[in-house]
C-alpha cells in the first residue's frame, strides 16, 4: 500500500537561456553547453495533487490501494526542497545496480511558484550532463538537505538509500496554535519508472516533457476516533460483563500513545522495498517500488521491507521509554507520552493523529516488535464515582485495601489481628506484643498467608534475625495503620481511597503489584493495547492476543509508508489494565493512503 494520496510531480523542461544557432552537433540538433564544455538542458518540475476517494471498511484490505485515499493536512502537505535524480536504463529503478547516475539536480523552495488548481511549477535550473536525444529515468526527493545524495554515483547506491530523519518535530502543542508541529515530510517516487525525453528543439517555448512522477511520504500517520456508546457522551463506552451482558462500568476514552515504534536513529529506505509475489521473506528478490499483492479475499501475499527487516530488530532499534517490554510499574515515563490532542488539526470526523511511525515490517507479528496503539481510559465501576480509587484483586473490584483484605481473610481472624481490634478480655491485640518472637507467634502466624496487600509478608521481612524486646515507638511502626499510610503511601476518608500520599505516581501501584498482583486504578485510569493491522489474513485464530508472544499473516501486523491507519474504537468489555497489557478494545481498523496535497493548505517554505 501507499499513503492516502501521492504527490505528482511532473518533469518539464525549461527555457534555453540563449538560441540553438549558436552551438549544433554533427546532427543538428540544439544542445547547451556550459563555459566549460559540459552539456545541460533546463528542467523544472510541476507539483500536483489528486482528489481524495474516502471509503469505509471494518477490516483492513490488503494489496496497494488498502481501503482509499484522505487528503493531507497542513504540513503533511509542505514541500521545501526537491531534488531528482537522472539515468538511462531499460526498467527504470529496477534496472542493473551498476546503471550510472548521470545528473543530480536540487530545486530550492524559492524556485517554487503557485499556478492554482492545485499546481506548483519551478524556476527553470541548469541540469548539467543531460544530452539531447536521450531518454532519462527520474526518480524524486523532497524535503531533505538540498546536497542530500549529490555524491551518489550508481543506481544501486541511489535505491538503497535510507534517511533516519523522515520528518522535522518542532514544539508541542500549544494554546495559541492548537497543533502539535510536525514538518518536512520526507518524500519519494512512488513508481518504478518515469522517462524525460530532451529533443533536439529544447527551450521555454518547447520544453521536454515527463510522464507525471508520483511521490509518497516514508512515514505513516495513524488515527483513531472514540465516539462512544449510544446515548453516552464523547468517548464514554457502557462496558458489559460477557456473561450476563449487564452492564458493570463505564470507560472514558481520554488519550492514547504509540508503543514499539522505531527510534529516531532506525534508518527507513527512500524508496519502497517489496518481495516480488510469494517469494521468500529472507532470500526472494527485491522489487523496487513494486506494488503489494493481494489474492482471493484480500490477502497479502508479498512483504515491503524496511532496512531492519530481513536480518530481525533488537529492542535498541525502537523508543525505550515506549518499547513494550520496558512498559511497567516501576518506571511510568512511559504514560507521558500519552497525547490528549491530536498531533495535526484539520482532521475530519472526530479523529485525532497520534503519532507518525517509521514503516515497521516484520515476517510476523510480535509483541516486542509490532508497532501497536495504547488507549489510556478512565474506568467507572457500576456504584462507584467517577474519578474513584480503586483496587483490583483476583478478579474483583475493591473500594479500600481493607475491604479486600477482609474479603480475602474470609472468617475475619486475621483481619483482627491485622488492625489491632479489641480481644476478648478487652485488650488491644498488639498490647501482648512486647518482644520480636511474641510479634512473630501472636501476630505473623496468625495472619492469613500471602495477604494481597503484603502486609504479612512485609512484617516477616522487617522482624527476620530479630531478637529481644519490641519499644513501643518500633512497634507503633509495625502496626497496619504505620504500613499502608508510611510505606504504601496510602489513605482512605469517608470509604474513598487515596494511593501516593506523598510519593511519585505509581509508587503504591508498583508496591501492591510487586506483593500479590493487586492492580491499582488511581482516580480510575486503565489502559487498553491494540497492535496495529495492515492487512487481514482472514484467519481469526492466528491473531496476536491475549497469550501469544507473535501472530498474524504475510503483513497482517505492519506499519508501510504513506499510509493512515484509522482506528475507529467500536466497544470495550472489559476493565482495562492499571497498566498497559492484554486488555484491548474493539476496533475497526482502516488503511488508507493519503492524498497529499490539497490546494487550500500548500505552503511553500
Amino acid at each position: 500500500m501507499s499513503w492516502i494520496g501521492k504527490i505528482g510531480l511532473a518533469v518539464i523542461g525549461a527555457t534555453c537561456l540563449f538560441s540553438c544557432d549558436l552551438i549544433h552537433d554533427d546532427d543538428m540538433k540544439c544542445q547547451h553547453y556550459t563555459a566549460d564544455g559540459v552539456p545541460f538542458a533546463y528542467v523544472g518540475l510541476n507539483i500536483s495533487a489528486g482528489n481524495a476517494n474516502q471509503v469505509t471498511k471494518a477490516n483492513p484490505t490488503g494489496g496497494e490501494e488498502g481501503d482509499g485515499r484522505e487528503e493531507g493536512v497542513r504540513d503533511e502537505n509542505v514541500v521545501s526542497t526537491i531534488i531528482a535524480f537522472f539515468f538511462e536504463s531499460d526498467k527504470g529503478i529496477n534496472s542493473d545496480a551498476s546503471t550510472r547516475i548521470v545528473a543530480r539536480q536540487s530545486w530550492p523552495s524559492s524556485a517554487f511558484t503557485y499556478k492554482g488548481n492545485t499546481q506548483y511549477t519551478t524556476d527553470p535550473i541548469e541540469v548539467e550532463h543531460l544530452q539531447v536525444g536521450h531518454t532519462y529515468d527520474v526518480l524524486v526527493v523532497t524535503n531533505v538537505n538540498p546536497t542530500f545524495g549529490m555524491d551518489v554515483n550508481t543506481l544501486g547506491e541511489l535505491r538503497n538509500m535510507t534517511t533516519s530523519d523522515i520528518w522535522k518535530y518542532e514544539r508541542d502543542w500549544t494554546s495559541n496554535d492548537e497543533r502539535y508541529i510536525h514538518t518536512k515530510f520526507v518524500m519519494a517516487s512512488a513508481d518504478a519508472g518515469n522517462k524525460l525525453f530532451i529533443h533536439n528543439a529544447n527551450s521555454s517555448t518547447n520544453p521536454a516533457t515527463a510522464s507525471q512522477i508520483n511521490v509518497e511520504r516514508l512515514s505513516a500517520r495513524v488515527d483513531y476516533r472514540a465516539r462512544g456508546s449510544e446515548g453516552e457522551a464523547a468517548g464514554v463506552y457502557k462496558v458489559m460483563d460477557k456473561t450476563t451482558n449487564a452492564e458493570i462500568g463505564k470507560a472514558k476514552i481520554l488519550g492514547a500513545m504509540l508503543i514499539n515504534t522505531l527510534n529516531a536513529t532506525a534508518p527507513s529506505y527512500l524508496f519502497k522495498h517489496v518481495t516480488k509475489e510469494n517469494e521468500d521473506f529472507t532470500t526472494g528478490a527485491i522489487d523496487y517500488l513494486g506494488l503489494e499483492t493481494v489474492k482471493g479475499g484480500n490477502v497479502a501475499t508479498n512483504y515491503v521491507l524496511d532496512p531492519k527487516s530481513r536480518e530481525g530488530k533488537h529492542k535498541t532499534d525502537f523508543e525505550p521509554v515506549t518499547y513494550y517490554p520496558n512498559i511497567g510499574y516501576a518506571d511510568l515515563d512511559w504514560s507521558k507520552k500519552i497525547l490528549t490532542k491530536s498531533c495535526v488539526a484539520g482532521l475530519t470526523d472526530d479523529y485525532i493523529c497520534i503519532g507518525y511511525p517509521k514503516e515497521n515490517v516484520n515476517r510476523i507479528g510480535k509483541r516486542t516488535h509490532t508497532t501497536g496503539v495504547v488507549f489510556q481510559a478512565q474506568y467507572t465501576p457500576m456504584d462507584f464515582t467517577e474519578g474513584d480509587t480503586y483496587f483490583e484483586w483476583n478478579g474483583k473490584i475493591y473500594a479500600t485495601l481493607e475491604a479486600m483484605e477482609q474479603a480475602y481473610d474470609g472468617t475475619g481472624l486475621s483481619w483482627k489481628y491485622i488492625t489491632g481490634h479489641i480481644n476478648d478480655d478487652g485488650k488491644d491485640i498488639w498490647d501482648d506484643v512486647t518482644t520480636w518472637a511474641s510479634l512473630r507467634t501472636d501476630i505473623i502466624a496468625r495472619i492469613k498467608v500471602d495477604d494481597p496487600a503484603g502486609y504479612r509478608a512485609w512484617l516477616v521481612a522487617k522482624s527476620k534475625n530479630k531478637e529481644g524486646t519490641l519499644d513501643d515507638a518500633t512497634k507503633k511502626n509495625l502496626r497496619w495503620d504505620w504500613y499502608v499510610t508510611n510505606f504504601l503511601r496510602y489513605s482512605v476518608s469517608g470509604g474513598k481511597a487515596t494511593v501516593d500520599v506523598g510519593a511519585s505516581d505509581g509508587f503504591t501501584r508498583n508496591l501492591l503489584h510487586q506483593a500479590s498482583g493487586v492492580a491499582t486504578y488511581k482516580e480510575g485510569i486503565c489502559y487498553y493495547t491494540y497492535w496495529i493491522k495492515h492487512a487481514n489474513d482472514q484467519d481469526p485464530s492466528n491473531d496476536l492476543v491475549k497469550g501469544k508472544s507473535e501472530g498474524g499473516g504475510v503483513m497482517e501486523y505492519a506499519i508501510v509508508r504513506n499510509n493512515i491507519y484509522k482506528l475507529r474504537v467500536m466497544s470495550i468489555s472489559t476493565p482495562g489494565g492499571d497498566i498497559p497489557g492484554d486488555r484491548t478494545v474493539n476496533v475497526n481498523v482502516l488503511v488508507e493512503n493519503w492524498d497529499p496535497l490539497n490546494r487550500e493548505d500548500i505552503v511553500i517554505k
